[in-house]
């Protein structure tokens, strides 16, 4: 941790140690100009009233709310706003000050950003509600509550017209910067590696919720995209999947957990149909030019299928392709 502030120019009050306290000005810390201005009131049976705006590496931040206690223990609650003309600028700055090594986002994250919610933050859960996102030209709207303790689980739901999924993969695809690792020193042994712990899905609950009115893929949209996950100890269900592709390919699935709630199991139900399949195919880049122009035009695909202690099972399979058809079923284990 290293903070050297430069041209400080700041004015100050302070009441009681109970409040209010207010300090406004601004400097240069670490080499980045910042302007703050903070007001917390004096302490009330509700806690202190907060008021906060910060300037720096070209984006804003600011808080209303109230603070209910000061110290480790205290919540934050209240509403927060926050815009950068360049989102991984903004927070680098917000780092570089805090006097901590840049993090190395994902270019992705370099557009224009805003965000407006109201938020809850202690030591045991962080949430944002009600609030809108728009990170270059997608924008998007929601609510996300993560518990910490006692357990971890997380509940959220995003809203949005419409998603460049083209954009972000492309962003996402950059090659990793190369790690050197330092050969170990000369007689040294290989220290065995600890034994493995539980993973982080068994140890999550989670109910996550996305709709989405068009994601960019392949350049063609897939439309009216829902997906509706469910974690618990290691096992996801899918309540609502539904989504049409380009050649009209109508994706729908759904599944539940029952059972011990220790050791759910997942069964539900699928349905895949398709009734211009070479324009699917096309979208997919699957070069049908050797195919005759009547063969793959069709495809209806519809089952059942569960989860059970490592093991999928597809039963009741019914497909249909172009003027083929069949059933059957297949259990995979893991």
């Amino acid at each position: 941790l290293s903070v050297v502030a430069e041209k400080a120019n700041f004015t100050a009050s302070v009441r009681s140690l109970d409040g209010p306290y207010a300090v406004a000005g601004s400097a240069t810390v670490n080499d980045a100009p910042l302007k703050v201005d903070l007001a917390v009131g004096a302490k009330a049976a509700s806690g202190h009233t907060v008021s906060l705006a910060v300037e720096a590496g070209g984006g804003k931040l600011s808080f209303n709310g109230t603070l209910s206690e000061i110290g480790p223990n205290a919540r934050v609650a209240g509403i927060a706003s926050s815009s950068a003309d360049n989102l991984i600028a903004f927070a680098d700055t917000l780092v570089k000050i805090a006097g901590q090594p840049e993090p190395d986002l994902p270019p992705l994250l370099a557009g224009r950003f805003t965000f407006d919610g109201a938020i809850d933050v202690s030591q045991t859960a962080v949430s944002a509600k009600d609030f809108k996102l728009a990170l270059g030209q997608d924008v998007a709207s929601g609510s996300l509550a993560l518990t910490l303790k006692p357990a971890i689980a997380v509940e959220g739901k995003l809203v949005a017209d419409r998603l460049d999924l083209d954009r972000w993969l492309t962003a996402m695809a950059r090659p990793p910067e190369p790690q050197v690792t330092p050969p170990p020193p000369a007689g040294a042994t290989a220290t065995a590696a600890p034994p493995a712990g539980p993973s982080l899905l068994s140890t999550i609950t989670a109910k996550l919720a996305f709709e989405i009115g068009e994601v960019v893929y392949n350049k063609q949209p897939v439309r009216n995209v829902a997906l509706e996950l469910e974690a618990r100890r290691g096992v996801v269900a899918v309540p609502k999947l539904t989504a049409t592709l380009p050649g009209e390919l109508a994706l729908q699935a759904r599944s539940t957990m029952s059972g011990d709630p220790n050791r759910p199991t997942v069964a539900g139900d699928f349905s895949l149909v398709g009734p211009k399949l070479r324009e699917t195919l096309a979208w997919l880049a699957v070069d049908v030019s050797s195919v005759p122009p009547n063969k793959l035009t069709r495809i209806s695909l519809k089952g059942r299928m569960s989860s059970d202690g490592g093991n999928v099972q597809v039963s009741d399979a019914v497909f249909e392709l172009d003027d083929l058809k069949g059933s059957g079923g297949i259990t995979v284990t893991f």
